[in-house]
Parts: C-alpha cells; sequence; structure tokens
C-alpha cells in the first residue's frame, strides 16, 4: 500500500468510525424513542378503545334505565302499545337490534321486533337483573358468527314493585366503530396490525380482519388465559409479549360502571416490521446520511490527503522510474514554490547529473560491448592474480568451452593448449602477467589448442597490458584468432607453388621449344618459298616479255594472273614472318609522338595516291610511351586501311585523334569509307577473315591482326564501329593493362 493510501485510509478511518459512532448513538437514541412512542401510541389506542367501550356500554345503561322508569309497562299497557313504545325506543336511539320485555319467569311479554312473543327466555342477565337491578352481557344467538351486548335493566310497577326485566340487544358490529383509530397503523405493503375484542370466557368477539372466527376461542387462549391470571396477580390493566416478529398488546379494564369486571379485553398483535416502520424507516436515512457523510468525509480527505501527498507521490513515481533507469520523465516533475517544489528541483537536478553518468557509463559500455562481445575473435582480460576478469562469447566457438567454464577454472586454458606448445605458451602467459611489462609492449604467439571435441586449431594470439586511468596495471588483454584455415591454406599455396614452379618451368620449357621451333619453321618456310616464288616470279616476267605482240592474249592473261598470285603470295609470306618476328621481338619503350608519325604517313599515302583527294585531320601532340617502330607498324596498317577504304570516295576524310574514357585516353582513326557490317565485327581481328571481296579491295588479311598483336604487347586493347556506307572508326589504347610500357 502506498503512503497515499495509508494516510487516505487513516483519515477516513477517523471519520467513518467518528460519522459511525455518532450515528449508532443517535440511531440507538431515536429509535428507542420511536420505538417507546410507538408502544405509548399504541397503549393509547389500546386504552381509548376500551373507555370507548365502557362510555358506549354506559350511555347505553343509562338509556335502558331510562326507558325502565316508565311505571306503564305491566299495569295498563296492552301488548300492541308495549311494542309499538319498543319500537319507538329502538328508533330514536338506533343503537340497539332489539329491545324485549320480560317477566319475572323468564316469559317474553313485548319486542320491538315483534318476535319470540310468549316464549321462555332462558338468559344469564334475568337472573343476574334480579340480583343488581341492572347489567350487561354477552351473548350470541343461534347464528355462528352474530353477537350482542345485553343491557338489562329491572322494571318495577306502580306498587315499586320488580315486575319484569327490559333487555336491550345491542350489536356487536357497532363495536367496529370503537376501534377504528388503530387504522393509522395501515401502510401500503405492510403486514396488517390485528386487533381482537375477547370475552372473558376466551371466545373471539370481534376482530378488524372480519366476521371469520367470531364466536370461536381465540388462537392461543391457553396462553391469554395465563396472561390475564398474571395481570390479576400482577393487579395491572395491560401485559405485553414480545417475540421475534411481533409484540402482542393485552389490555383490560379493572371496573364497569356497575362494578363488575369487564367482560372482555383487548389483544393486538403488532408486528414489529409495521410497528416500529417508522424508527426502521428513520434508520435507513440515518444510514443514508452516514453513506453521504462517509462519501463527503472521503472527498474532503482525499482532497486534503492530494494537496500534501500528490507532490510526494510525484517524487516516489520518479524515484521508482529512475531506479528502473527511465530517465524520460525527470523533466515533467511539476514546478513548486514551495518547500516540496525545491526538493522537487533538487532531485531533478541530481537525476540529470545521474542520467548523464550513466549514458557516458552506457556508451562506454556499448562501445565495449561492440568490440568485445561482437567480435569474431576469442577475447580475455585477465587479471595480475592470473584469474579471468572478462571472456568474450567467441570463446566457445573456437574452443567448445563456454565462458563461464573458464572463469570457473583458470587452469582449463592450459589444459587446453597443445601440448607441444604447452611450455611455450606457458612461459609467454607467465612473463606477460609481469607488472614491469611495459605499457605499450604488446607480444604475438601462434599456438595450438585441443577443442572439447577433440579437433586442433591454430590460434593467433596477440596481448598488451592494461593500465587504469591512475597509471595501476590492471592486468593483460588478449586477442585470439582462429588462423587454422589461414595455416591451411599456407601450406596448400606453399605445396601449389613448388608444384606451379615445377609446371611454369615445366611449360617454359616447352614454349621456349615450341617457339623455336616455330621460328624455324618460319625461318624455313620463309627460306624455302622465297627462292621457287623468285624462279616463278622470273619465269612469269620472261614469257610476259614473249607474249608481247602476240595475237593470242589468252596465254599472256594466264601468265598475268601467275605472276599476281608470286607477288601476293610473297606478300603473305613477308606479313606472317614480321607478325611471327612481332610476337617475339622485344619491346624498347620511350617517349612517341602518334601525331608526328601519323603525318609522316599521310604524307607517304597522299604521293601514293597523289591522283586522289585525301584530306587527313591529325589531332597534335599524342604522345604515348611505347615502342616508336612497333607503333610505326599499328599505325601504318590502320591509316592504310583508311586509305584502301575509301578510294571508292571521292573526298576522303581520314581523322586520328584522341577522346578520353571515365579518364583513359583513348586514341583513334576514323574515315568516311565502305564501313562494315556490325554482324561481322567478331572476324575483323582473326588472320585471313576477310569482310568485303579481295577482287574490290585487295590485302594479306592479317594487316589487323598485326595492329591488335601489337597493342596488346603494349598493354591496351582495339576494337571498331562501323555502319556500312558510313565509314568506320578504330580505337585503341596503351599501357593501361600492366603493359612493359603501362
Amino acid at each position: 500500500m502506498t503512503f497515499r493510501l495509508r494516510i487516505l485510509a487513516a483519515f477516513l478511518l477517523f471519520f467513518i468510525l467518528t460519522t459511525i459512532s455518532i450515528i449508532v448513538y443517535y440511531y440507538q437514541t431515536t429509535t428507542q424513542n420511536e420505538q417507546r412512542h410507538a408502544m405509548a401510541q399504541l397503549r393509547g389506542n389500546a386504552v381509548r378503545a376500551l373507555s370507548d367501550m365502557e362510555r358506549f356500554v354506559d350511555e347505553r345503561q343509562v338509556e335502558v334505565a331510562a326507558i325502565a322508569t316508565a311505571r306503564v309497562w305491566f299495569d295498563n299497557s296492552t301488548l300492541e302499545y308495549m311494542n309499538q313504545r319498543l319500537t319507538q325506543y329502538r328508533d330514536i336511539t338506533k343503537a340497539y337490534d332489539r329491545i324485549s320485555l320480560v317477566d319475572l319467569q323468564g316469559v317474553v311479554k313485548a319486542d320491538s321486533a315483534g318476535l319470540d312473543i310468549g316464549k321462555v327466555v332462558h338468559c344469564q342477565c334475568l337472573n343476574e337483573a334480579l340480583q343488581q337491578n341492572y347489567g350487561h352481557d354477552v351473548e350470541f344467538s343461534g347464528a355462528q358468527h352474530s353477537g350482542s351486548v345485553h343491557i338489562y335493566r329491572l322494571v318495577y310497577n306502580l306498587q315499586g314493585r320488580p315486575a319484569g326485566v327490559l333487555i336491550a340487544r345491542v350489536p356487536l358490529a357497532r363495536f367496529s366503530e370503537l376501534v377504528r383509530g388503530f387504522d393509522i397503523y395501515r401502510q401500503e405493503g405492510m403486514p396488517t396490525l390485528k386487533v381482537e375484542m375477547i370475552g372473558s370466557d376466551g371466545l373471539r368477539l370481534y376482530s378488524n380482519s372480519g366476521e371469520k372466527g367470531v364466536n370461536r376461542l381465540a388462537e392461543g387462549w391457553p396462553d391469554l388465559k395465563g396472561y390475564l391470571a398474571d395481570l390479576d396477580a400482577r393487579r395491572e390493566t395491560e401485559l405485553t409479549v414480545e417475540t421475534r416478529e411481533q409484540i402482542t398488546l393485552i389490555a383490560t379494564r379493572a371496573k364497569d360502571r356497575s362494578g363488575k369486571e369487564a367482560p372482555w379485553f383487548l389483544r393486538i398483535e403488532a408486528p414489529k416490521k409495521l410497528l416500529f416502520s417508522e424508527a426502521w424507516l428513520h434508520g435507513r436515512e440515518m444510514v443514508i446520511f452516514a453513506l453521504l457523510m462517509t462519501l463527503l468525509s472521503a472527498t474532503l480527505v482525499w482532497f486534503t490527503a492530494s494537496s500534501m501527498i500528490l507532490p510526494l507521490e510525484d517524487l516516489a513515481r520518479h524515484a521508482r522510474a529512475l531506479g528502473r533507469g527511465d530517465f524520460s520523465k525527470i523533466g515533467l516533475l511539476p514546478q513548486r514554490s514551495d518547500e516540496f517544489g525545491q526538493l522537487m528541483e533538487s532531485f531533478r537536478s541530481m537525476a540529470q547529473r545521474l542520467q548523464k553518468t550513466l549514458d557516458e557509463f552506457r556508451q562506454s559500455e556499448e562501445k565495449f560491448r561492440t568490440v568485445a562481445d561482437f567480435t569474431s575473435g576469442w577475447e580475455y582480460w585477465i587479471a595480475p592474480d592470473g584469474s579471468f576478469k572478462y571472456i568474450s562469447p567467441a570463446c566457445k566457438r573456437l574452443t567448445g568451452y563456454a565462458p563461464e567454464e573458464l572463469l570457473a577454472d583458470a587452469r582449463l586454458l592450459e589444459r587446453i593448449i597443445h601440448p607441444d606448445d604447452r611450455v611455450s605458451f606457458m612461459k609467454h602467459y607467465t612473463d606477460s602477467l609481469a607488472a614491469t611489462v611495459p605499457s605499450d609492449a604488446h607480444d604475438e604467439l601462434e599456438f595450438r589448442i585441443v577443442t572439447r571435441n577433440g579437433e586442433t586449431r591454430c590460434i593467433g594470439h596477440v596481448c598488451r597490458p592494461i593500465v587504469g586511468s591512475e597509471g595501476e596495471y590492471l592486468g593483460r588483454r588478449a586477442s585470439n584468432r582462429d588462423i587454422t584455415e589461414r595455416k591451411q591454406a599456407e601450406q596448400e599455396i606453399q605445396r601449389l607453388n613448388v608444384e606451379l614452379e615445377h609446371l611454369v618451368q615445366q611449360r617454359t620449357q616447352e614454349l621456349e621449344k615450341t617457339s623455336h621451333e616455330l621460328a624455324e619453321f618460319c625461318y624455313a618456310i620463309s627460306h624455302e618459298l622465297r627462292a621457287p616464288i623468285a624462279r616463278i616470279q622470273g619465269f612469269s616476267t620472261a614469257l610476259l616479255e614473249e607474249c608481247e605482240g602476240q595475237p593470242d592474249r589468252s596465254r599472256c592473261y594466264y601468265v598475268e594472273r601467275i605472276a599476281t598470285s608470286s607477288t601476293q603470295l610473297r606478300t603473305v609470306i613477308d606479313a606472317i614472318l614480321m607478325l611471327s618476328r612481332l610476337s617475339r621481338a622485344e619491346i624498347h619503350c620511350q617517349q612517341v609522338n602518334l601525331s608526328a608519325i601519323a603525318e609522316e604517313l599521310a604524307g607517304e599515302f597522299r604521293g601514293a595516291e597523289h591522283e586522289r583527294s585525301l584530306q587527313f585531320a591529325i589531332t597534335p601532340d599524342l604522345t604515348v610511351n611505347g615502342d616508336p617502330m612497333l607503333l610505326r607498324i599499328c599505325l601504318e596498317n590502320l591509316l592504310g586501311n583508311a586509305v584502301k577504304y575509301t578510294w571508292k570516295i571521292d573526298a576522303a576524310i581520314i581523322e586520328v585523334g584522341r577522346e578520353f574514357h571515365q579518364e583513359t585516353p583513348v586514341y583513334f582513326i576514323r574515315d568516311n569509307g565502305v564501313g562494315f557490317d556490325m554482324a561481322y565485327i567478331d572476324k575483323l581481328f582473326i588472320p585471313f577473315q576477310r569482310l568485303h571481296r579481295v577482287e574490290d579491295y585487295p590485302g594479306t588479311g592479317i594487316g589487323l591482326v598485326t595492329v591488335a598483336r601489337i597493342v596488346e604487347r603494349h598493354g591496351g586493347r582495339i576494337w571498331a564501329e562501323s555502319r556500312e556506307g558510313d565509314g568506320a572508326v578504330f580505337y585503341f589504347t596503351l599501357g593501361v593493362a600492366g603493359g612493359p610500357c603501362a
């Protein structure tokens, strides 16, 4: 439970207990007063009802006495006259059901209803009237639920002697009007108050619940009889019996006007729920009032406690957040000008300093983790006493042992070193932990380890001392790399180098032998073919001379074809020999001005083709590193091709220039000749592959091959672009691919 809740609960409990104590005391006092008032009201109503009954009976007795004083009843009155007078008395008083005149033998002499005349009446009131002159009694007629109160009075004759008894019958139903005062207890939805008038013999004379049960023994009469005996013993006029559900009140009167005991009493059964409804209703109001007071108290306590505790709660909440490392809400502390505000400002300043320190520590920690935990090597920090302070996770990948195992057992490192390397490693290990080692010194070592699964691995080890901020020696930091693959690769490279050297030596010997044989072959061909070709050319010349002036020109034509073919064959042989020499010739690199060579060659081509219009556009100062003789042969072939393939053009234009492709100089020879189809570009630099007919454009077929060989030997490359009928351009680079003149 938070401090705020504890304070709130304490204040609330105090207010609730105080309120409840006041309400309980007030409720008990009020309900007791209400209950006493209810009981007093019930007793008052009962006494009033009994008094009304007795007053009613007394009034009837007075009326009957007044009627009985008439001295004419038995002397001079006829039966018709007496019946008429009794009927008049009944109608005037309106209280009697019947009024009868009975003689001393009990024979009915007159009756207001004209009934039972001449009949003998057996009535207890007749005997009582003879004894005490007047009185009253309760009797029931033959009908089960009808009864009446008999008011009787002696009647005297003119001589003053008793002559009979005047009996007036009052229906018990008339008494219902006398107990209407109990209607005040009638409430909707509440049980009914039960009021009964019970005779002294236990018969129910009247009930406010209806006539059912009248003239029957009242329920619980044996108990009521005991209650009545108890009343007589204590000489009281009422008795209250209380049970869990109701209160029963028995009310009686001691004597009536005639001096005899009352022939009835009242039994009132009042349910507590009805009798004390006002008290309980008041109690519910008190409960509601208590709840409202409690709510009001809670509200007041809440606002009072909030004004004092909310700042402390804010501070406690931010302190908990600070304990969890959450600094995001420190700036949300409320601004206050009281003592709480000063405390919060101090807390905010402390939290900000702590956050700055933690940020610096976190950054340092992140750098350390980035370097150490995520490195592929096995890193560890060993203290001066030989115990490990840190081991990187890569340890398990390299050795098969988890860092926790080495942290728990420092000698495990010694056991995983290969037996052949253990002595040298332990010497290095012991020497490296000495505090006298310079702080900038680092040692390198290679050794082997035996992993958990028995595999042998080579480790490259580098370590250096660790010195604290104040210069204290903190141990040694070591970095270990798995160099097994490197070692295996080195061994394999050594083996391959030996094999390669042997193979290169063998291939060099074979190549030198082949080159020598090829040179000899070329020389043999040139030597063996030159003489026959020279003889063919000589014989052809002689035959041509003989053919001059002869009419048969067919023989001369054949001789001319032989001479031309032999000349072409000799040219091809010379080109092959030159290509062979170019492939083996040593390159002498120096500064070469391609523009000057191109100008010189252009002059030669103009002289040879003086009947044509040849225009050369040569960019000046195209200087490169290369062999002058080979580059001259290269330009001679390229310019010769340009001159050859533009002979059908009236105004031939040949351009020599330079471009730069991604800062690389690219040289080109462009013409406006016939061009060629780019679909056959693959055949362009292949020996004896022609893109045009030899009859149209004669040549040996190896000129471009010679150019490509010269460019390649200078470390460059050559390519061409063209369209048929739109000229061609040849591009080449020099010294950009590791050539001898680069």
